[in-house]
């Protein structure tokens, strides 16, 4: 049989409903798979209340919109253009962050970006000139998108195989729960306390975030020995299955090939590791981590553009396209939230706009379902049938409901919002978008991680540049674009766009895998020669 390509892994026994998803662990205690289950909670807990507040920070500025315009005299094509630079700082902000990260540590970065968005928040709340509005938006674009680049790595370091749906599930889930849930309370802030309490609340929330982080969000990043560098395809676990008469490929053959790649790791091969002591809280907590293998600064300009070589990789191209959509779905709902719904036949008070966020949540909840939880219990059946053998295609089986949902979602809402038709037709609309544009989020963004693990930190930095750049791109575009055609076409060919591009993963289901064995080459060798080797 030939080498197995990256993504296809072993992750448990064909005998039992006990799954045992490893992907090059070793005896380590400070290695993030070996984790307790508590110590695990704590840290992806901690991570996961820092996205949303840091996006319901970006994202509350919409129900002040009105009163902006009002108080301080900002046009609303001034607050679009706004909102599209903040979305330029997400793009730049991960080329800048993740190099640093791989070099100093996550735990520096996650820090310093939330101290920068206490700082946009503090700054907000003083705002009072349009110059400011879009030094504020840029700045808080760049302290929100480490989350986009090494959320991802950070689940894939974390947890198994069998549990990165859920995972990333619940990570859209407080990333989404930030966008939606952050406009509604500062509605009913807006018309109770005024405008300026929006961010001295985010201050607030922000503030004690950034202590407990201070105080209890440890060092994830992990450093293995460069000369144990040799990337596997696959994973193998020592269980034995029994052959079930699958054509599939099955753990009894796969084991004969486990020694013909190498591991990362001497402990996948029988080898002894040196014991290593658990680190003390001091040095888990230490505010820097140099990794010991990179000596200087001078290869990290490299990390800028090198990742954008990984969209040749199929898989990853396929993630940036899913995530451009749905990122420019939310801009769109955004920008039109903003402007449409307090004019006529609407006339939403700030509440009423922050309100029309609550549909998206519901949405983004099921979504998430579909997108995390489904998908991991459909890998597992399937592999199990299979033999044990996972691979990563059998995500995208429920990608088409979600593209259809999606594109349903966003005609229904765009094109009754742009005939101003009653309010209930375009929140149901929406919240069907939301529920679509989130489990394609979560089943891309697993998809990717199946099949190239290794170099998941420097894929999701194009994947990032390219959703948040097209998101302003079309963000400055749509004024003068719905001047020419009008909100109703506008939506037409939105939709058309998002049809004929969410089909995209169609091939894969047929060639997904060919194309995973075509790239292993290339793949091992982008893992061995990156900015980190001890991944």
């Amino acid at each position: 049989m030939d080498d197995l390509p990256p993504g296809t892994e072993i992750i448990g026994d064909n005998t039992t409903s006990h799954h045992d998803a490893s992907s090059d662990v070793t005896s380590d205690p400070d290695q993030p798979m070996n984790w307790s289950s508590m110590r695990k909670s704590v840290h992806f807990g901690l991570l996961q209340l820092y996205v949303m507040m840091v996006f319901a920070t970006m994202c509350s500025t919409v129900p002040c919109w009105s009163a902006w315009n009002t108080e301080l005299n900002f046009s609303y094509d001034q607050l679009n253009n706004g909102y599209a630079t903040q979305m330029a700082g997400l793009a730049v902000g991960c080329m800048i962050f993740v190099p640093l990260a791989l070099r100093y540590g996550l735990r520096p970065v996650w820090l310093a970006t939330s101290l920068l968005t206490l700082v946009t928040a503090v700054w907000l709340g003083n705002m009072s000139s349009l110059w400011e509005w879009y030094i504020i938006n840029l700045i808080s674009g760049l302290s929100g998108s480490p989350n986009e680049a090494l959320l991802p790595f950070v689940i894939a370091e974390l947890f198994p195989v069998h549990r990165r749906g859920l995972m990333n599930g619940i990570y859209l889930t407080f990333q989404l729960g930030g966008n939606y849930f952050g406009p509604v309370a500062a509605g009913y802030i807006v018309e109770s306390q005024g405008w300026r309490w929006v961010w001295w609340w985010c201050t607030i929330l922000q503030g004690i975030i950034t202590l407990a982080m201070l105080f209890s969000l440890e060092e994830s990043t992990w450093h293995a020995p460069p000369l144990q560098g040799c990337i596997p395809s696959t994973t193998i676990v020592s269980h034995k299955l029994d052959p079930t008469g699958s054509d599939k490929p099955q753990l009894s053959e796969l084991t004969k090939q486990s020694t013909a790649t190498g591991s990362v790791y001497p402990e996948t091969l029988g080898q002894s590791s040196p014991s290593r002591s658990k680190k003390s809280y001091r040095q888990r907590m230490a505010l820097i981590t140099p990794n010991p293998y990179i000596s200087d600064m001078n290869r990290l300009p490299g990390a800028l553009y090198k990742p954008f070589r990984l969209l040749l990789f199929p898989a990853v191209g396929f993630c940036a396209i899913q995530f451009s959509l749905a990122i420019l779905c939310i801009a769109i709902v955004v920008t039109t939230q903003g402007t449409l719904y307090v004019l006529p036949p609407y006339n939403f008070s700030a509440i009423g706009v922050g309100n029309m966020n609550l549909p998206p949540v519901i949405g983004a909840l099921l979504g998430a379902m579909i997108g995390g939880v489904a998908t991991d219990y459909l890998s597992l059946r399937v592999a199990k049938a299979r033999g044990g053998v996972h691979e990563p295609e059998t995500r995208l089986w429920l990608f088409g409901l979600a593209t259809a949902l999606s594109v349903g979602g966003l005609l229904m809402y765009g094109l009754t919002i742009a005939k101003g038709m009653p309010w209930v037709i375009n929140a149901v609309g929406v919240g069907i978008l939301s529920f679509g544009i989130t489990a394609s989020m979560g089943i891309a963004t697993t998809y990717a991680q199946d099949c190239y693990h290794h170099v998941v930190h420097d894929a999701f930095i194009p994947v990032s540049f390219m959703r948040n750049i097209l998101a302003a791109v079309v963000a400055y575009a749509m004024p003068p674009w719905v001047e020419k055609i009008g909100y109703y076409n506008v939506f037409v060919c939105l939709g058309c766009i998002f049809a004929v591009l969410g089909s995209t993963y169609v091939p894969f289901l047929f060639w997904g895998r060919l194309w995973r064995v075509k790239t292993a080459a290339r793949y091992r060798l982008e893992a061995t020669t990156k900015l980190n080797p001890g991944h």
